[in-house]
Formats: structure tokens, C-alpha cells, sequence
């Protein structure tokens, strides 16, 4: 499967649409360390497991800077980062930590919209307060 395309099935996992899982052939070790290896070397019921398993957590952070929908846009970018950059994660943390740290990295490309909107807000008035009675 190309890059893409995994990518794509990622997406569709982030938002919930329904997939087809693999049925596992012996008891995988399942913490968060060893998840993360496994997403490493391609393995996309390893990122299911950790989407599963911590996407609530990441939601209700996001919570925190943004309005629901851009929260639930944000979750999809912190797996899709956590797909391509597994392999950074370097264990000196835990997996929970470092997930919370890349979503509050995207937190900001995520508010540009409103940070943008903020500022045409700022010059209308600017220019409504500008003018001459």
C-alpha cells in the first residue's frame, strides 16, 4: 500500500469511518512503547490501538485552545503526525506526553483560521473607528 493510501485509511480511522482489522495471530504486547514500535515498521493495527486507546484524551486537551470542530480536525493531524514521525519518538517521555506535545504543536496551525479572522475583525473596526465624524 502506497503512503497515500495509508494515509488515507488513517484519516478515515480518525473520523470513524469503519475499517477492516486484521485478526492478530498471538498476543502482541500492547503498551504504549511497544505500539509505537510497531507503528514504526507500518503496522496500522498498532495505530488503531493508539488512536483507540488515546484519542479521547488528545480531544479534551485540544479542548482546551480550540471549539469542538477544530479540535476533532486537530485529533485526525496528531495521529497522522504520530504515522509519520513514530520513529522520533525516542522513549524519554511517555507515549501520552509526547502525543499531548504534538497536539499542542498543531493547536496553533489549527487556530490560524481564527487568529486570521481576529485580525480582519481588528482592521474593520480600526477603520471604523478611524473615520471622520
Amino acid at each position: 500500500m502506497s503512503n497515500n493510501a495509508a494515509e488515507l485509511e488513517l484519516r478515515a480511522v480518525a473520523v470513524g469511518w469503519p475499517y477492516t482489522a486484521a485478526a492478530p495471530t498471538e498476543a502482541p504486547d500492547t503498551s504504549d512503547a511497544a505500539l509505537i514500535r510497531s507503528i514504526v515498521a507500518g503496522d496500522k493495527g498498532a495505530m488503531r490501538t493508539l488512536f483507540a486507546r488515546h484519542n479521547v484524551r488528545v480531544y479534551r486537551f485540544l479542548l482546551r485552545f480550540v471549539d469542538k470542530s477544530a479540535a476533532e480536525d486537530l485529533v485526525s493531524e496528531v495521529f497522522l503526525d504520530v504515522w509519520r514521525q513514530a520513529g522520533r519518538f525516542q522513549g524519554r517521555s511517555q507515549v501520552t506526553t509526547w502525543l499531548l506535545a504534538i497536539a499542542r504543536r498543531e493547536q496553533p496551525r489549527g487556530n490560524a483560521a481564527e487568529s486570521a479572522k481576529d485580525g480582519d475583525r481588528a482592521q474593520v473596526s480600526d477603520r471604523v473607528v478611524a473615520r471622520p465624524s
